[in-house]
């Protein structure tokens, strides 16, 4: 069993809301995983709503517009839950399904022209700008999107960052250049861990690809060989979750702005400053956008609820999401860092012990390979992030340099989570390091690390007294 599949699952305050009532319901005699189909769900009606309902609360105009991207084990049930929550979607607005649910997301200007863009000729050559669609890409094979965008020249991921940000991109190319205005792009794409950690290396999530996406790992449900029997009440509950959403998609597509009520401002200011503290190592480049991610769900549960203001439930639910999403980043990347030989040298000082490693060992464990500026450079990185302790000590001739592992910083532990009470911890096997001189680079730097979350509050954050303040004038 993969350490994915130790993760806790959502909270119950998920479940109280419109759409995730609906979606528990949906899988009740499913072996799908409630949280995928909700993944889902969400994305499809953010997509069915389009840019007709918002969030402004953080100064810029924020649309119900998700990517998430479903990670797990072949045969663990991503399938499984795309399937119920297609046929949720399609039995609440059918004809929308039917033209913008889409997949098949294979460069950047078949994505283009999936959203309606069109090289036109305004009389200076140059392209048009037609009124883009609203779709939503469900992509089975998302390996295959990353693999694409590590080709050379390649523009599919530089699009898909500027359409989840904004409703606008183009690609310029001489031989088909395409423009699209107005656009809402939403996606949920699925990968296995092992495609996830050897397609989206460490360029991929610094340049912000990967944390465009909220991550569900998938695990699979109670085994049901035969599912739920036809029956008059089956069909009825059928229909009843068939017309929450397209009451809700109803509601979104003339909702305009959706705005915080007093509970739900200080839970926001709460929840805000507490995502917007760093973090070191990839998980932290991974977090970035969590405040993005919470607001967009949230706003989407109102939406479900049909109501005109996010209330303190709607962000309780939307922050269970977000803490399950970031358990999983934690999971799979644990407290590496992005730098090959960073996180080598870090798992080569742990596995040392108390004593710790010299320069000279480190150098002999590695086979010599690499530089002295090199080493230097992966020691600094390991010292800002706080997991190493660096010492000179006196000798007959020059000092021995000795590298220990900073207390509590090797264990892997992230901070606490907003938005859950509760403690998820996942433990995988750390893999034997090789002897020295004989390591295997490639899987010594795929390995992820076992992986606690830790529950502690966190630390006092500077700039509260300037939010509160701001939540009493309403500018917050």
């Amino acid at each position: 069993m993969s350490a994915l599949e130790h993760l806790a699952p959502l909270g119950a305050e998920v479940w109280v809301t419109s759409l995730g009532a609906a979606v528990e319901e949906a899988c009740e005699h499913t072996e799908a995983d409630p949280a995928a189909v909700l993944l889902h769900v969400l994305a499809g009606v953010g997509s069915a709503v389009g840019p007709h309902a918002y969030a402004d609360w953080s100064g810029h105009r924020t649309p119900a517009r998700l990517f998430g991207l479903v990670i797990g084990g072949t045969g663990s049930g991503k399938g499984a839950a795309e399937s119920v929550a297609l046929r949720m979607l399609r039995d609440a607005a059918g004809e929308w399904a039917d033209e913008n649910i889409v997949g098949g997301l294979v460069s950047g200007e078949g994505l283009l022209a999936a959203l309606g863009g069109e090289r036109g000729d305004d009389g200076e050559g140059e392209p048009a700008a037609p009124t883009g669609r609203h779709i939503l890409v469900v992509e089975p094979e998302f390996g295959r999107v990353l693999a694409a965008g590590n080709r050379d020249g390649a523009t599919l991921t530089h699009l898909l960052r500027e359409l989840w940000d904004k409703d606008r991109a183009a690609s310029l190319s001489r031989q088909r250049p395409l423009r699209v205005t107005g656009a809402h792009l939403s996606i949920v794409g699925h990968i296995t861990p092992t495609e996830l950690q050897r397609l989206a290396d460490a360029n991929a999530i610094e340049n912000g690809t990967i944390n465009r996406f909220m991550p569900v790992a998938i695990t699979r449900g109670a085994l049901r060989p035969f599912g739920d029997p036809p029956s008059s009440l089956a069909a009825e509950r059928r229909r009843g979750r068939a017309s929450t959403i397209a009451a809700a998609i109803d509601f979104g597509r003339s909702a305009g702005r959706i705005d915080l009520d007093p509970d739900a401002r200080e839970r926001w200011a709460e929840l805000y400053l507490d995502l917007a503290r760093e973090q070191p190592g990839m998980v932290g480049t991974l977090g970035t956008r969590g405040i993005a991610h919470l607001q967009r769900v949230a706003l989407i549960l109102a939406i479900g609820d049909r109501d005109h203001l996010v209330r303190r439930v709607h962000l309780d639910a939307a922050a269970a999401v977000w803490d399950r999403a970031s358990a999983a980043w934690r999971s799979l990347y644990g407290d590496r860092l992005g730098d090959p030989l960073a996180d080598l040298l870090a798992g080569l000082v742990a596995e040392a012990g108390p004593t710790g490693l010299t320069r000279q060992e480190i150098r002999r464990a590695i086979g010599n390979r690499e530089s002295a500026a090199r080493i230097d450079t992966a020691r600094d990185t390991l010292q800002a992030a706080g997991r190493i302790v660096v010492a000179r000590e006196p000798s007959g001739g020059p000092p021995v340099e000795r590298w220990t592992v900073r207390d509590g910083g090797s264990s892997g532990s992230g901070g606490g989570t907003p938005g859950s009470t509760s403690s998820t911890s996942t433990t995988s096997t750390r893999s034997t390091l090789p002897e020295p001189g004989r390591i295997d680079w490639n899987a010594a730097a795929g390995v992820p690390p076992a992986y606690a979350r830790a529950t502690e509050p966190p630390p006092d954050i500077a700039g509260w007294a300037e939010i509160a303040a701001g939540l009493d004038e309403g500018r917050v």
